[in-house]
């Protein structure tokens, strides 16, 4: 195996990260590709299009060696390529990820689109549970609104802060650390937000190994997985300005549970909205 990349081996890569089954073959080699010989994602893309056994991709013996090492690692050790490469695409941008923070998913891109629907330039935002930040940043990018970023783990605190920078919204971002289980941060706010751990006790013993490599603080929400949303939901009310919104994201099946915790706390106009896969998975409720 030289140190260009053929054709062959090209396939012989997108066959083994298939087998792994975590998405698109083609989307993830191209992930690696581009964090390893440092090009965008796009222009990665691109240029494998154009691949050929006349035509292999220049890469330098340590760029190889290190493409081998993140396919293994990917394939072998069931590390998130999202991990590997230290970064991920949410809502259009390239969010700094580590494994101190859960993974951005695709499907937490329609809380963003359902919050940028309720905010005006100045509103003020509590993103509860942050982790890598992808949501509150996205707000205050796209919507001009002040954002508080909330979380129990310094080290997430530490990616988000990471993201704030690159995106250069020191002057609209900031973070605090707080266990919203214990301690909630005052304020009045336009908005709450959040996407909390979820997922039951149950469902921890049946996550894929890929899952199990994000950090189970970021997973777990207690035995039936709706612990955090009952405890958000009973302190963030006077949190909240007059007609303020409390927003979530759920899990698959826990939309009703998840509503009628808002109802029972006192909130109002309490809807759902569903993802690309028809399943309700945000919820949010209004302080009248």
């Amino acid at each position: 195996m030289g140190n260009d990349l053929s054709l062959s081996e090209y396939r012989e890569f997108l066959s083994r990260i298939k087998a792994a089954d975590q998405g698109d073959e083609r989307v993830i080699f191209a992930a690696m590709l581009a964090s390893v010989i440092g090009k965008s994602f796009e222009e990665t893309r691109k240029n494998l299009i154009f691949l050929s056994e006349k035509n292999p991709f220049f890469m330098s013996s340590s760029e190889k060696s290190r493409l081998l090492n993140m396919v293994f690692d990917f394939c072998e050790k069931k590390i998130p390529y999202q991990y590997l490469t230290g970064e991920t695409n949410f809502y259009g941008r390239e969010f700094f990820i580590d494994k101190n923070v859960l993974i951005p998913r695709n499907d937490t891109e329609i809380v963003v689109e359902k919050a940028l629907s309720f905010l005006k330039k100045g509103n003020s935002v509590l993103d509860l549970c942050c982790g890598s930040g992808c949501i509150g940043i996205t707000l205050a990018a796209e919507s001009g609104a002040e954002v508080i970023l909330v979380d129990f783990s310094l080290s997430a605190l530490k990616t988000a802060e990471k993201n704030i920078e690159k995106f250069g919204l020191k002057s609209r971002c900031r973070t605090v650390f707080s266990d919203v289980m214990k301690d909630f941060p005052s304020g009045n706010y336009d908005l709450i937000v959040s996407n909390p751990p979820y997922v039951s006790k149950k469902e921890m013993k049946e996550l894929s190994d890929y899952v199990l490599k994000e950090p189970s603080e970021a997973l777990y929400g207690g035995e039936d997985g709706l612990d955090f949303y009952r405890v958000i939901s009973e302190k963030c009310f006077s949190a909240l300005s007059p007609k303020g919104r409390l927003l979530f994201e759920c899990g698959a099946c826990q939309a009703r549970d998840v509503s009628h915790i808002l109802e029972v706390n006192g909130f109002s106009n309490i809807e759902a909205a569903v993802d690309t896969a028809g399943i309700e998975r945000i919820v949010w409720g209004c302080k009248v």
